[in-house]
């Protein structure tokens, strides 16, 4: 089903603003936000917070993988790192928007071979936006594919911020649990739902990565596949 890319943003801004609302209904369920009497005030204000707090998220989240870039160049684990693929000799790194993407050597020889051919510059000397630049424009129409990916990246990398928001709220929760032994009915609950924050915060992390390479990934296939098909067709005969 082909939706337009609008609604794959929207969805990737309104649905952490869902989920940040029911974190905060879940801990503060006695605000009177939750017990408006009119049903129709009570949701029209609900999307209206919802869809706020995904735009703020998504900016806030901007920030919090550009620090997380920080961290995978201090830490170099290999959670944020593909370094690992080069140990297959037929393997060859692509410099991508935001990722070297491995491609066999044979693919990323002709995508070179290619890129030469059609703006007589080498792929390699560019910087990683400027190659990409060159490689999208001609294929910027072939890219409906590549917008949901966007869109899934930039739910994940949303989540991601999010999960780490209400980990670090859980946190300083369990320390306030510690200085109140009244409350310590509640400890198995919180260390039980902090265990799975930090569960979906890695599968969030991997996901963005996932999805950002793919997006990275696309306008290469891409930019092969219609030059193939620019040469078949300016082929005489055909």
């Amino acid at each position: 089903m082909n939706l337009p890319l609008q609604i794959y943003d929207f969805v990737s801004v309104l649905l952490p603003g869902i989920i940040a609302l029911l974190i905060v209904k879940i801990e503060y369920a006695n605000w009177i936000i939750w017990n408006l009497e009119s049903l129709n005030l009570h949701l029209a204000l609900l999307f209206a917070l919802s869809y706020v707090c995904g735009q703020l998220l998504q900016s806030a989240s901007r920030v919090y993988w550009r620090l997380l870039g920080y961290v995978k160049k201090i830490i170099n684990t290999k959670l944020f790192t593909d370094s690992h693929i080069l140990e297959n000799q037929e393997i060859s790194l692509i410099r991508g928007r935001h990722y070297d993407i491995p491609f066999s050597s044979i693919l990323a020889n002709e995508l070179d071979t290619i890129f030469k051919e059609y703006y007589n510059l080498n792929l390699s000397d560019l910087k990683r936006e400027e190659a990409f630049g060159l490689v999208y424009s001609p294929v910027h129409d072939r890219m409906g594919q590549r917008a949901v990916f966007v869109a899934l990246a930039n739910l994940n990398r949303c989540l991601a911020c999010l999960l780490t928001l209400y980990l670090f709220f859980l946190i300083g929760k369990l320390f306030y649990f510690l200085l109140n032994p009244m409350l310590e009915i509640f400890w198995l609950q919180t260390i039980c739902l902090f265990i799975l924050i930090i569960s979906s915060l890695c599968l969030s992390i991997l996901n963005v990565s996932f999805f950002k390479k793919m997006t990275d990934q696309i306008p290469y296939l891409a930019f092969l596949s219609w030059y193939k098909e620019k040469k078949l067709s300016n082929t005489p005969g055909k």
